[in-house]
């Protein structure tokens, strides 16, 4: 999948960033009557209607809310600044899966996906680097059948979002609901994707991953069965 597909889908609105920036920036000035003006409904409004309750517990909430949506701010930057950010999200989980397993077992499971496919190698050697093989395993996963219909029905979704900055706002939960399960799913991937300012746009590739990385977790630091997993995966 092209990022240049979700960057077109994406810049369908010049004023995207413009309208997104002064809606959240409105949130944070006045929590209770930007929610009022929005009418927002959800767990996104309960969580910003917390910032009047005088708990501890309930001003975390609110705090938590306001962290989400400034890191999806951050997050749609990432989108403009990098050349494929569904491949780099994906690239990072395996550059962190293959330093896991280490150089041999890289190398192996790496050809094994490659022969199993039936796919050319993606790079002239694949022991030049961590990188390059991190590089072919993510090149393998967005290039199956599977991965593109899933993940052009959630760009189209998420492109409809920013016809206003109100229906972003509202949809803002599922963005955020994806990072938190990812967290207990893989915590050193989500942290990974965090240092990136990525973790908030995983729900774009969240359908495939979550399987691959039940596989690669259920294969023990077995190269063969991870490879095998990821080819009844990346098969369909």
């Amino acid at each position: 999948m092209s990022q240049t597909y979700l960057q077109l889908k994406m810049q369908a609105n010049k004023q995207l960033a413009i309208a997104l920036t002064r809606s959240l920036n409105d949130i944070h000035a006045d929590h209770m009557s930007t929610i009022e003006k929005l009418k927002l409904g959800g767990q996104r409004l309960i969580n910003y209607g917390s910032c009047v309750v005088p708990d501890s517990y309930y001003r975390s909430s609110c705090r938590d809310t306001w962290k989400e949506d400034k890191r999806l701010v951050l997050a749609l930057g990432e989108i403009y600044a990098r050349n494929d950010v569904s491949l780099d999200m994906v690239e990072i989980y395996f550059r962190k899966t293959l330093k896991k397993l280490g150089d041999e077992k890289s190398n192996e499971l790496v050809s094994r996906v490659q022969q199993l496919l039936g796919k050319a190698a993606e790079h002239a050697s694949t022991k030049a680097s961590k990188l390059a093989l991190s590089l072919t395993l993510a090149n393998l996963v967005l290039e199956s059948v599977d991965f593109k219909k899933k993940h052009i029905r959630l760009v189209n979704s998420f492109s409809t979002w920013f016809v206003n900055g109100a229906t972003l706002y509202a949809n803002a939960q599922i963005a955020a609901s994806a990072a938190n399960r990812l967290k207990f799913q893989d915590s050193l991937y989500y942290h990974s994707l965090c240092r990136e300012n990525l973790e908030m746009l995983y729900f774009l590739i969240e359908p495939q991953m979550t399987k691959i990385i039940y596989q690669v977790n259920s294969g023990d630091n077995n190269q063969v069965k991870i490879a095998d997993a990821l080819y009844g995966i990346l098969n369909k």
